[in-house]
């Protein structure tokens, strides 16, 4: 009987050989909840595979014993050969949390790194500091993420990219914006009971922030904060969501009360998808595909 996490969610495309991996990427999605792995043809820009693990947790959980207990199943899962990363052309982790802030290049100074990261928020856990610059920007992001994963990513992995997920997704926006006059627009992706928000006016940011909800209420009330602090039209400007969201949850349903735009991220124009992955939203994986594509 096997002991270590099953899949909750799995997805491959139907020519897939597992003896092909040194020809593709893999990436790695962490999160407080579970984790997720996808597999992309980079010469292709094909998407091979899917998988999804929810680690799930208990009431009165710290965030620390939420991190650590990803990082064991997370573990077991490598250690059982489930996935085997090694195997892989390039292998690209990403993390999701709310421990982040942007910081202009001009002010940044790798040793003042973590007292400017201190200064948005208290962090209580044992943390090490990620920082990497927003393409075609002067903003940096700068990231904190457990310490005890980190080490363990890096102890053994002999090779791999780390990278912020909201880092992955600016990135993404940014590229959605350049050179077109797309006006005001909202995004909101959703990890559970967090929510990032970037707002963008054609190709500027005007705002990037993340909270943590309860209740439909508290989701709908913090992005129609964004669109009064921003002086935004909610009869016009449209909301984009992305991750745990989908048509039939209630936080998606709160908001047609107030929004008269809303759609899904728009399609995987740089991916490609066979028929095998119509049975699951994909704009859920939205950032977990795109950090496979990372340069």
């Amino acid at each position: 009987m096997q002991e270590y996490l099953q899949a909750s969610i799995q997805c491959t495309d139907s020519d897939y050989l597992a003896e092909n991996n040194e020809n593709y990427r893999l990436s790695i999605q962490l999160r407080l909840n579970g984790f997720s792995f996808a597999i992309v043809d980079p010469v292709e820009k094909k998407l091979i595979q899917i998988k999804e693990f929810i680690v799930g947790d208990k009431l009165g959980q710290t965030i620390e014993e939420k991190w650590h207990l990803v990082m064991d199943n997370l573990t077991q899962l490598i250690e059982a050969k489930v996935i085997v990363p090694k195997l892989f052309q390039k292998v690209i982790i990403s993390f999701q949390n709310m421990d982040y802030t942007f910081i202009p290049t001009s002010l940044f100074l790798e040793e003042k790194k973590e007292t400017l990261l201190g200064f948005s928020q208290k962090i209580e856990y044992p943390f090490q500091i990620i920082d990497g610059k927003i393409a075609g920007t002067d903003r940096m992001i700068v990231s904190a993420i457990y310490k005890p994963l980190y080490l363990y990513l890096y102890n053994y992995f002999s090779e791999f990219e780390l990278i912020h997920s909201i880092h992955v997704l600016q990135n993404q926006i940014n590229k959605i914006h350049k050179n077109k006059k797309l006006g005001n627009r909202i995004y909101v992706s959703v990890t559970n009971r967090d929510m990032h928000i970037i707002a963008m006016q054609d190709e500027t940011l005007l705002m990037s922030n993340s909270f943590s909800f309860t209740a439909k209420e508290d989701f709908v009330y913090f992005i129609l904060l964004a669109y009064d602090q921003l002086n935004m039209n909610a009869e016009q400007d449209a909301l984009f969501f992305l991750g745990d969201i989908g048509r039939s949850s209630a936080i998606y349903n709160i908001c047609w009360q107030y929004i008269r735009n809303i759609y899904f991220i728009p399609d995987h124009k740089e991916i490609n998808m066979g028929s095998d992955f119509d049975q699951i939203s994909v704009h859920q994986y939205y950032t977990l595909i795109h950090t496979a594509l990372c340069e």
